[in-house]
């Protein structure tokens, strides 16, 4: 799909390493909302319950307080909003929002190989 619409458009590809990760506000880890979890009810298993799809920066300065922790995120509105923040970094020459790993790094040489001939 890249392929075709790079005859149209400029393709960039962008790292998706930690992007659902990433406070945008402090740029700290965000991870499960335990507190909030903690009231859920336990399962079948014994175990608490995740909330899927829901973050919560693990920074204790950032953000309003409720009581606990920083900013809760929604995931997947987090990680779409920090791929955007990625491309602008790529765009202007500064580092990433978090150093891409593995078959991240694999992508980026092919598209930086496809950008250079």
């Amino acid at each position: 799909m890249a392929r075709k619409l790079s005859k149209q458009f400029r393709v960039i590809w962008t790292p998706e390493f930690m992007t659902s990760k990433t406070c945008l506000s402090c740029s700290s880890r965000c991870g499960r909302c335990a507190w909030l979890e903690s009231s859920r009810p336990l399962n079948k298993h014994g175990k608490v319950p995740e909330i899927r799809g829901l973050r919560q920066c693990l920074n204790p300065d950032c953000g309003p307080k409720l009581g606990l922790l920083g900013h809760l995120f929604n995931r997947d509105w987090l990680g779409a909003t920090n791929i955007g923040r990625n491309l602008a970094r790529l765009l202007n020459g500064r580092p990433l929002i978090s150093a891409p790993q593995g078959h991240d790094l694999e992508l980026m040489d092919l598209d930086a190989e496809l950008h250079n001939n």
